[in-house]
């Protein structure tokens, strides 16, 4: 049962890493496109976490900003990643968790658009929200993607009868 529960913790640490690391690149990708500086993104939504919005759209080149937002984020994405797996591991049990499994992939998916809206405030006309949008998204297909090739069993589980 140890051996099951690192198991699960590790994979969904390593999903959880995946998805950051991929949201950061869509992030990063966006910002140089609009002609802005490679970490604007993460800088201007770490000022709204430590300085309620800072000076609007205009965010100097702070390290600590950017290693604020990438540090919450980071532990948000393995909190999802650590909760996937644990809901994967446990469908090849109780087949129901599938379906909640398949919500949590959803939800990553969506949770970085809700979270900037609510957070962003006088400072969301600053923040194109489809990179936002695709990053999340993305990242959750990531996450999925590890998850799914790393339990050969319920592939071949879901193509039975079983969860059906």
């Amino acid at each position: 049962m140890q051996a099951r529960t690192a198991t699960t913790i590790a994979e969904g640490l390593i999903a959880g890493v995946l998805a950051h690391v991929v949201i950061a690149l869509v992030l990063i990708v966006a910002d140089l496109v609009a002609g802005r500086d490679a970490f604007h993104t993460p800088a201007l939504l770490g000022s709204v976490l430590l300085e309620n919005g800072g000076q609007g759209c205009q965010v100097g080149p702070g390290v600590t900003l950017v290693l604020a937002y990438t540090s919450i984020h980071l532990v948000t994405l393995t909190i999802f990643g650590m909760l996937a797996s644990w809901l994967v591991q446990g469908s090849q049990e109780r087949p129901i968790l599938w379906s909640a499994a398949l919500f949590v992939f959803i939800f990553v998916a969506w949770h970085l658009t809700g979270a900037v809206l609510s957070l962003l405030g006088g400072v969301q006309e600053c923040v194109s929200l489809w990179p936002v949008t695709l990053a999340g998204f993305v990242g959750a297909i990531v996450m999925a993607v590890y998850l799914w090739r790393s339990h050969p069993g319920l592939r071949r589980d879901l193509r039975g009868d079983r969860y059906a």
